[in-house]
């Protein structure tokens, strides 16, 4: 096929379909960079006409030729071909967009541009959902004429409607981290706000106990204990304006088991925030909610962050602290022994009875690293238990009726009772 230039293919273009400046601008985007499409039809409108009265002025083209084309350039260029003898009625609307691609580009501007500055968004990116017939139409020009420059009018929308939301705001697009991404249904005519998750890793401790993770509710809707994480979290959440909070926590410690020492890793989510606030406030607010509870903030993370902490929480090996109960009296022997026994000791479980009610009854096998033991009273001794995560340490001092093995009670030959547990560390493998 012989070489077409730019402008031979805007006549033969424009000879065809009446296109406003913008649609046709936008069939040669990848020529002539750093002029806005508008501008580049504007200004191949201009060369076809001059090319074409040339043309017709040398006898290579006939007055009709050059009617055509005045006649789908629009109504803006009237008095331009009337200078050149040539009175015809314009087109006066755009055969892809109608004639309506300004008008929505300064419509949704506008609606953007309050948001931004009614909420303080300082970072976002716009999402366009052009109308199908737009679209169909549009590519039904480029297949025909064998266009191969041509950007689509999404692209160009979300492009140019970004830059003026930019001049008007002073907000900046972000293609990784926005604020807010502003999606544009023009079929509907409308502009949804989406607001992506804030994810922030933290560090809690529980300093006291019947504190759960979740709320809990009995049957007749009243709380079974009077805290727990999710209310904290809660409050920073509203802070922020968000419309729930998600806690993707290190595993999770029993109701009367307190986190205390290194803390245990967790991600906060907090879904659809409509504020920006420092992360050293978020931390104040998620620390004056109750004396019990402490967090640390540490960053803001992406999705995958909560995967590994989620998976860090069966593959790290914890400490835990035990105050045992015993049927008889101790001695510094059987300390010994017990610490004996449990020196990088492989323990079968099966899910205990205390939760078998919402688990499913399987074995696991956990390995316990150290255990160090000291008699507090004659039926009484404390043990630091090291051992890997996912192990049910209060099973592992009574045994859970014979469904863990070995445990504290048989290798003591007496009933033994975990009447204390706390969590002193958490080994984090981020």
């Amino acid at each position: 096929m012989p070489y077409e230039d730019p402008i031979q293919r805007a006549i033969r273009v424009l000879k065809r379909y009446p296109l406003c400046d913008r649609c046709l601008g936008r069939l040669f985007a990848e020529l002539g960079r750093g002029l806005d499409n508008a501008e580049r039809g504007r200004a191949l409108k201009i060369a076809a006409l001059m090319t074409v009265h040339d043309r017709v002025r040398r006898g290579l083209s006939s007055p009709e030729e050059l009617k055509l084309l005045c006649r789908n350039l629009g109504a803006e260029y009237r008095e331009i071909c009337r200078a050149l003898s040539v009175d015809v009625e314009p087109n006066t609307r755009c055969y892809i967009c109608g004639g309506d691609i300004e008008s929505w580009i300064g419509r949704y501007t506008s609606a953007i541009s309050e948001v931004i500055k009614s909420e303080g968004v300082s970072t976002f990116l716009v999402g366009v959902r052009p109308p199908r017939e737009v679209v169909r139409r549009e590519r039904e020009v480029v297949e025909e004429m064998g266009i191969d420059t041509w950007e689509s009018v999404k692209s160009e929308l979300k492009r140019v409607i970004g830059k003026a939301v930019r001049s008007i705001t002073g907000a900046e697009p972000d293609f990784e981290h926005p604020e807010a991404i502003f999606v544009i249904d023009m079929e509907r005519g409308a502009v949804h706000v989406e607001r992506p998750a804030l994810l922030l890793l933290a560090v809690y401790w529980k300093l006291g106990r019947r504190i759960s993770q979740m709320p809990w509710y009995t049957r007749n809707g009243a709380r079974r204990y009077p805290l727990s994480l999710y209310d904290a979290c809660k409050a920073a959440a509203d802070l922020l304006g968000s419309s729930d909070v998600v806690i993707h926590a290190a595993g999770r410690e029993d109701v009367d088991v307190r986190m205390l020492g290194s803390g245990r890793p967790l991600v906060i989510e907090f879904r659809e925030p409509r504020r920006k606030v420092p992360l050293s406030e978020i931390e104040r607010v998620l620390n004056s909610y109750t004396r019990w509870l402490r967090f640390r903030v540490l960053m803001g993370v992406r999705r995958d962050v909560v995967r590994r902490v989620k998976e860090s929480g069966r593959t790290s090996y914890k400490i835990y602290r035990a105050v045992v109960v015993t049927g008889r009296e101790l001695s510094i022997r059987d300390m010994e022994e017990l610490e004996a026994v449990f020196k990088d000791r492989l323990v079968t479980q099966r899910t205990p009875l205390r939760i078998l009610r919402r688990k499913k009854d399987v074995v696991r096998v956990r390995r316990v690293y150290e255990v160090k033991a000291r008699v507090l009273a004659p039926h009484v001794f404390t043990a630091l238990i090291k051992c890997e995560g996912g192990l049910y340490v209060k099973e592992l001092v009574d045994g859970d009726k014979g469904r863990t093995m070995p445990s504290f009670a048989e290798v003591l030959d007496t009933d033994a009772r975990c009447v204390e547990l706390d969590v002193l560390y958490v080994h984090k493998q981020l």
